[in-house]
């Protein structure tokens, strides 16, 4: 009999010989098999204490009979640590119950992204080779990711940075500094707006440019009504305005104001070659409310002292274009804006690819193998140079020009708010 019970108390209850079951017995079996559960999973919550407090990049932990628990792994079998350093540093556990884990991969081709309602419990698996990624956390009441959600996030062969859409996102991070290549970690949503962040990932303060260094203009559009004052955040150059160039409260996409520009109006740069583009890479973007879409209207403008055009982003018959050396094509697309509504549009150059999007979705692509060197002796914004007209006509928000990054090379979720300052 003492056999009997030694090897019954090694089986769940369900595996108990019929001729054992007399009521008695049953209890006896029950309380001992509970027993024993309850001592593993004793071990299994004191191995997540010890390891829900190691902020090494590994997340490993001693279960403490030799042994290894993965953090990520436990979170993932529906125990959640909801909040990793608690009250006097203890954890604070929760079990869902139903299991967990990753639900699914989201690929991530290009250097940004906008974490999107199906990273939750997802793998956000970045595939750019070079150039860095930055994630960015969007606010609840733009995309209403379910607090208690995991975001697990991961860079192949080059670095990651998170970062928050503006500065009333919370990120409580404890990450490292890492500029190789699989970073990985993941984030947990805590709060309304606020998240945890952990793992060999970069972090940048919310609300923060991680391209600041590289941005060489940036005109929010912002001022007194009629003021022909206009302020560039980055500081690189003043601009001129001519014709009847103003700030406008008449319309506006985030603030109270704008930068009208009426026709035969356009601000042109006081140190244009402080700016220039050269064969950089770079983004052109900016938010634009036409009140026409007819002819050419000129968006960016690189001239050169011989004459000839080095650069134009310009708006041909509600397409978007850019063309350089003087009369070269890169690409246009057969997508149209309208008049009378705000479009974000932008033009990017990554290497030898260019890049043209509507309102975050690519639009077009096409390549420029190499400006003609040359003498910038004007930057304009609003008119082509060359023949004084190609006059932009309507309203600009948030335009803003980077050299040696191409933000964007694929299709995004156009910004939400105004283009910080830092």
């Amino acid at each position: 009999m003492g056999s009997t019970q030694s090897n019954n108390l090694a089986q769940s209850p369900d595996k108990v010989p019929i001729s054992d079951k007399d009521t008695g017995r049953v209890n006896f079996i029950w309380n001992q098999w509970f027993t024993n559960v309850q001592i593993k999973l004793n071990t299994i919550t004191a191995a997540i204490v010890a390891l829900s407090k190691n902020a090494t990049a590994g997340f490993l932990a001693s279960d403490g009979v030799g042994g290894i628990y993965s953090r990520t792994l436990i979170e993932g079998t529906g125990i959640t640590i909801t909040n990793p350093t608690g009250a006097g540093g203890n954890p604070v556990i929760s079990a869902s119950g139903g299991g967990g884990g990753i639900a699914t991969i989201n690929t991530v081709t290009g250097n940004t992204y906008t974490l999107v309602l199906s990273d939750a419990t997802a793998f956000v698996d970045a595939t750019a080779t070079s150039g860095g990624i930055t994630v960015t956390v969007p606010t609840n009441a733009s995309v209403a990711i379910p607090i208690k959600s995991i975001v697990y996030l991961g860079a192949r062969f080059t670095n990651m940075t998170v970062t928050g859409a503006t500065t009333g996102i919370t990120i409580i991070n404890n990450s490292s500094i890492i500029t190789a290549a699989n970073s990985e970690g993941y984030l947990i949503k805590v709060d309304t707006d606020a998240w945890y962040l952990s793992g060999n990932l970069n972090y940048l303060a919310s609300g923060s440019d991680p391209y600041w260094t590289s941005v060489v203009s940036l005109i929010h559009g912002i001022g007194t009504n009629g003021s022909t004052t206009i302020t560039d955040s980055k500081g690189i150059t003043a601009w001129t305005t001519s014709g009847s160039a103003a700030i406008s409260t008449s319309q506006s996409k985030f603030s109270t104001s704008s930068l009208y520009l009426p026709g035969s109006s356009y601000l042109s740069a006081n140190t244009p070659a402080s700016i220039d583009l050269g064969n950089s890479d770079f983004t052109i973007e900016g938010f634009y409310y036409f009140t026409t879409v007819s002819s050419y209207q000129v968006l960016y403008l690189s001239h050169f002292s011989n004459g000839n055009m080095s650069l134009r982003l310009q708006l041909n018959s509600g397409q978007l274009q850019l063309q350089y050396n003087q009369s070269s094509t890169a690409a246009t697309t057969s997508t149209t804006v309208t008049a009378n509504t705000w479009h974000f549009l932008a033009a990017t150059r990554s290497g030898s690819n260019i890049y043209l999007f509507i309102d975050g979705v690519l639009s077009a692509t096409g390549t420029l193998a190499s400006i003609t060197a040359g003498t910038v002796d004007a930057i304009e914004l609003g008119q082509n140079i060359q023949n004084t007209s190609w006059f932009l006509y309507g309203y600009v928000n948030e335009y803003r020009v980077t050299k040696g990054v191409a933000r964007y090379t694929s299709s995004f979720t156009p910004p939400t708010a105004p283009f910080p300052n830092a």
